[in-house]
């Protein structure tokens, strides 16, 4: 892992407590601690989904060296592209530096919905109302 963590701090806060042009879910590095950063769903079990899909996804992409800025910088400017966004989701893309962190947390993000018996369809309509597709982080 290119990043030393010692710590993983996840906490549930406010959509308008979030970074600047972030939605619904949100990681980054502070010191060598890893802050996940959800916003309160419907149900302790789809915030927790969130909250496992957000640290996979860091975890995973820091572990292949790719940084905060990285995701942040691909995500804006996915964002500029697509400003109706209609369902798509930034790490979903070809062409997206983290999309096997992203990938990768979606499928222990599902299968965690799938063991606690959650509809997934009622799930992702949720997080599309907080601007958070699928999962999806830093947008």
């Amino acid at each position: 892992m290119s990043a030393i963590i010692n710590k993983i701090s996840i906490k549930i806060i406010l959509n308008e407590d979030m970074r600047p042009g972030i939605g619904g879910a949100d990681w980054y590095l502070e010191n060598d601690v890893l802050q996940v950063r959800v916003v309160r769903l419907s149900t302790q079990k789809r915030t927790m989904e969130l909250a496992v899909h957000e640290t996979t996804e860091a975890l995973v992409a820091l572990e292949q060296g790719i940084t905060v800025k990285q995701v942040d910088d691909y995500d804006m400017a996915f964002e500029k592209k697509h400003p109706e966004n209609h369902g798509l989701n930034a790490g979903d893309q070809s062409d997206c530096p983290y999309k096997r962190a992203h990938c990768a947390a979606t499928a222990i993000e599902r299968i965690l919905a799938f063991a606690w018996d959650e509809n997934w369809q009622e799930y992702d309509d949720e997080l599309s109302k907080i601007g958070c597709e699928s999962g999806e982080s830093n947008v």
